[in-house]
């Protein structure tokens, strides 16, 4: 099933996980598009999300007769799947779009629930001061010695989570997330083995793009 779908997200939703992730663009007329990538290549043409409007967006059609959904149609879908008890993460891709997605979340009354990701706490801060009731998710790399360099310098206050690949985390690096008052959350485990592994570190957020197996591991955790 194409990612980044209603359909893939109720399969998930359907496999017991507590939340779903997701990326967002804005289209050219202003509507927050769901979509990995700003760019969709379907047998060989190429779809440019931030240069099309709605209606055309609307006409692409992905693998498997799927659509490509706009963050107002998943909050929809998905609210009606588990009443209003769902988590969302989300990766803003363009800080320029952010008055557009936070008009969606505040449109839905899901902000409470949402972790708006970000890879930089300079861009963090910067929409922070124009959104201060976002969950904000830093997104990050451990250096080559595994630590979080600018760990120190993460602010709680506008800073509520530290995300990073499992390739590159260790339980010593969740420890010391945890230390600073922070939520940790691991990206990419996508392997039996590496699922569990990574619970056993103690993180607040697992991320796969094999939910069955991930809620049947944590379930035993």
């Amino acid at each position: 099933m194409p990612e980044n779908t209603l359909a893939s997200f109720s399969a998930a939703v359907d496999m017991g996980v507590d939340g779903i992730e997701l990326d967002v663009y804005t289209s050219e007329d202003g509507h927050v598009i769901v979509s990995h990538t700003d760019s969709l290549d379907i047998d060989g043409q190429l779809y440019r999300i931030p240069k099309l409007p709605l209606a055309e967006i609307k006409r692409i059609r992905l693998p498997k007769g799927q659509v490509v959904p706009t963050l107002d149609e998943v909050f929809v879908a998905m609210e009606k799947l588990r009443d209003g008890s769902l988590f969302y993460s989300i990766d803003l891709k363009d800080v320029r779009d952010a008055e557009a997605y936070h008009g969606v979340l505040a449109k839905h009354g899901v902000s409470p629930r949402v972790f708006t990701c970000l890879e930089s706490r300079l861009l963090i801060k910067r929409i922070q001061r124009q959104f201060p009731d976002l969950a904000y998710v830093l997104s990050t790399h451990p250096n080559a010695e595994g630590v979080i360099e600018d760990l120190d310098k993460v602010d709680p206050t506008a800073i509520k989570v530290v995300n990073l690949p499992f390739g590159e985390a260790s339980k010593a690096i969740v420890d010391a997330i945890h230390g600073k008052g922070l939520k940790s959350f691991i990206w990419d485990v996508d392997e039996e083995k590496a699922m569990q592994e990574a619970a056993s570190w103690g993180p607040d957020a697992i991320y796969s793009n094999h939910p069955d197996t991930l809620v049947r591991i944590v379930k035993k955790e």
